[in-house]
């Protein structure tokens, strides 16, 4: 007969009403109020398995490591050891059990507590399922020393498609550990469940494969989930567990929130966020509804646009998306680090498209140095100066990622800061690498849920509210209007004009004097670049400095009397046409200095077309008049009614107790609430609240008070 276990197992008396809510391994340790935190450290295999196989002696080293981590995050609860070391032998079960007396000894003394590392699913071997020796009271001590000094002991589990209870997994081969090792006098500490989830590997023995490669809905997996919380529950010492993917993939479309909020072991209530919100999207996140993204309150997205040597075929439309949706907009490449000319490449990715929140290097590949990561900034602001693009390229890490690098401080200084720090509550502050005094954009959640965003998506904010973004990055700036010219100079549309010229770019500096206004074809036989300026009434701004650029070589050149400057054959020029292209032209300055940037161009390589550089007129204001039917308010995201062209106001219905919303109508039609509209001329919206109840003959009323509340709305944005 087996043991009564209870007497074998420690009451976590201190922990009453605990429950865990996150493990974070990697090297981010989340500091929640209230919250315990198993912090699993990172490192690669090889490191874990020597210090285990080392006993007692692999305890010093391990704890040598990681103690500035430990250090750094003193709110840790417990700290875990080496993970999945398998204990196949009696040789290899005694020296984790000697590493573990060791290591919850020596952590004790420094005043940290120890969770042993993961014991690995299908593991420790269990008379229970006739498995050969060695079993579990081998691990005895080690068990005994976590008691001893508060630590605990983590356990991982997996199963099949079919579901925790179905045969074949490993799902509850906790319960029979611990009554095995009551029966042999052996007492477990309190039990946390490091890794939890389907893994059809476990009962066919094939690939690892997670619960989107076998077919199930996150619901079905979230009912799972649910299963295995209720049995842990049941048991009564089992503190928590953490839900582990078996694949990268497995994430990408799952949605946290629907599934895991009805799960009572997790708090899903959101933090009131006042600092302005973001995301950052590869294409990782499938395409995205820029509208709704915007709708929901994203006031600006750090966009991929290339890793090592690949171009992210999402980032164009991305691009294009955000900014139409005012959002403002930043580009980052992902730095690898044995790739060679990834500074250009990056350069070249973002093909000179607006970036208002300017050119991220991504720091956080394993195998990174200082010097890579040094030189490879070096490269970016070179390429950047090269491309007349202002400012200098900025950073993305972790801190304790970053600390490890070793780069001076003085190659950083100067550089915004982006930190990835996932506590998942943004109202705090997170950690920073040393070579910081403050951080500038804060990457607080992986676990993401976004409006228009159809996967999982990085949650950022702002060191500062909606207003203190504004005021330092501007809306984003309308698209530039651009008029095209054939040889003999009738007027083309764009599209006719890229089908014959060829993919190019046009890009505006945030609030630019001047911008590319025309695109002129030349004839095929010439062998010129040419740039013009003109002033605001058509004359020739001589004097002005326009720069031309190449892969490898640049050449800034002075407009002549007539505005022109040209590189190639012909005057003004240099007389010869330097190696293929793409070229860049860019307007650089001009005798008065009243010009702030202007645009550049991406040429094809042979039949080429004249640049005309003119004063970019200042952005009109659109006025937005709203009139409410019936009971209720509009509320305008942003406020005031006035707006430059191409910005986006989300508009919010709130109806009156004992009214409802039923539909927008003028320059916004249908039902959605809050809704978003395009400024692109005055515009009037009305919108219609009824009265809980209402009938017929209320509704054709409405609709002619609607007529009319229109045509005066109408008629005032005619007046001003």
């Amino acid at each position: 007969m087996a043991a009564d276990i209870s007497p074998h197992l420690q009451e976590p008396a201190s922990l009453d009403g605990l429950h865990l809510q996150h493990v974070k391994g990697v090297n981010v340790f989340p500091n929640v109020p209230g919250v315990a935190t198993v912090g699993r450290t990172f490192c690669d295999n090889a490191f874990d398995e020597a210090c285990c196989a080392a006993g007692a002696a692999g305890a010093a080293p391990w704890i040598a490591r990681f103690r500035p981590v430990y250090e750094d995050n003193r709110h840790v609860t417990w700290w875990q050891g080496p993970n999945e070391f398998i204990l196949s032998t009696a040789v290899r079960a005694n020296a984790w059990a000697a590493f573990h007396v060791a290591f919850a000894t020596q952590m004790d003394a420094l005043g940290f507590k120890a969770c042993s590392g993961g014991i690995n699913t299908g593991w420790p071997r269990l008379r229970y399922y006739g498995d050969p020796p060695p079993y579990v009271e081998l691990l005895g001590p080690a068990f005994e020393a976590l008691r001893a000094y508060g630590g605990i002991c983590s356990f991982h589990e997996y199963w099949g498609a079919a579901g925790p209870l179905a045969a074949g997994g490993n799902f509850g081969r906790i319960q029979h550990t611990v009554q095995e090792a009551a029966d042999h006098g052996v007492a477990l500490p309190p039990v946390f469940m490091g890794e939890i989830g389907l893994d059809q590997h476990v009962v066919d023995g094939g690939a690892h494969r997670g619960w989107l490669d076998m077919g199930l809905t996150p619901t079905q997996y979230g009912d799972q989930l649910q299963t295995a919380m209720d049995c842990y529950r049941a048991l009564g010492y089992v503190l928590g567990a953490s839900v582990f993917t078996v694949c990268s993939w497995d994430w990408l479309g799952f949605n946290a929130r629907p599934v895991f909020g009805r799960m009572g072991e997790i708090n899903m209530q959101e933090p009131t966020i006042t600092r302005a919100r973001g995301i950052d999207v590869s294409e990782y996140q499938g395409e995205v509804n820029w509208a709704a993204v915007a709708a929901d309150g994203v006031r600006f997205a750090f966009l991929r646009a290339s890793s090592g040597k690949y171009a992210d075929p999402t980032f164009a439309r991305n691009w294009q998306g955000a900014g139409a949706a005012g959002v403002l907009r930043g580009a980052y490449h992902y730095l690898q680090p044995d790739v060679g000319g990834q500074a250009g490449f990056f350069v070249n990715a973002v093909a000179g498209r607006e970036l208002e929140l300017g050119y991220w290097a991504d720091v956080e590949a394993a195998g990174l140095t200082a010097d890579k990561v040094q030189s490879h900034l070096t490269g970016l602001d070179t390429k950047l100066a090269d491309a007349g693009i202002e400012g200098a390229a900025n950073v993305y890490t972790r801190a304790n990622f970053w600390n490890s690098l070793g780069v001076p401080a003085s190659a950083v200084a100067g550089r915004f800061l982006w930190v990835a720090y996932w506590t998942y509550d943004p109202t705090g502050e997170p950690a920073i690498p040393q070579a910081w005094d403050t951080w500038e954009w804060w990457q607080y959640s992986n676990q993401g849920q976004v409006a228009g965003v159809p996967a999982r998506v990085d949650l950022d904010v702002f060191h500062g509210d909606d207003a203190a973004l504004a005021a330092k990055y501007g809306p984003v700036p309308p698209p530039v209007p651009l008029r095209y010219f054939w040889f003999d100079g009738a007027e083309a549309d764009e599209a006719a004009f890229r089908a014959r010229f060829g993919d190019f770019q046009v890009q505006r500096p945030p609030c630019p004097n001047y911008c590319v206004a025309e695109l002129r074809a030349r004839g095929g036989g010439s062998c010129e670049l040419a740039a013009r300026v003109l002033d605001g009434q058509g004359a020739p701004v001589a004097n002005a400095s326009v720069r031309f650029a190449w892969p490898g070589g640049s050449l800034t050149v002075q407009t002549s009397a007539e505005g022109w400057a040209t590189l190639g054959m012909g005057a003004q020029s240099c007389y010869t046409l330097p190696g293929r292209g793409p070229y860049q032209v860019m307007l650089v300055s001009d005798a008065s200095e009243l010009l702030d940037g202007g645009g550049w161009i991406c040429f094809t390589q042979y039949e080429r077309f004249d640049i005309v550089f003119r004063p970019c007129a200042a952005p009109a204001t659109y006025a937005l008049a709203v009139q409410v039917l019936g009971q209720g308010t509009v509320a305008l995201d942003p406020p005031g009614g006035a707006y430059p062209p191409g910005f986006f106001v989300v508009l919010e219905a709130n109806p009156a107790e004992g009214w409802r919303f039923a539909g927008w109508s003028g320059d916004l039609a249908g039902g959605d609430n809050p809704a978003v509209l395009v400024m692109d001329r005055d515009k009037a919206v009305l919108a219609t609240f009824v009265e809980e109840g209402g009938g017929v003959d209320l509704a054709i009323e409405l609709i002619e008070q609607a007529q009319a509340l229109l045509a005066e709305a109408i008629a005032i944005l005619e007046d001003l």
